[in-house]
């Protein structure tokens, strides 16, 4: 994902702990449904 979009992983990170971005959680492991990634690019992002 970070290759992906661009972010770091640190920001994903922080947007899962701020309750930004819904993740599953398989042991220590988090996943994203590229629905959610898709959902959250959508509702922040800005036009000027």
């Amino acid at each position: 994902m970070v290759a992906l979009v661009g972010a770091t992983e640190w920001f994903w990170r922080s947007q899962i702990w701020d309750g930004q971005l819904a993740y599953v959680q398989v042991g220590k492991k988090m996943f994203i449904d590229y629905q959610d990634l898709d959902a959250f690019i959508q509702n922040n992002k800005f036009s000027n």
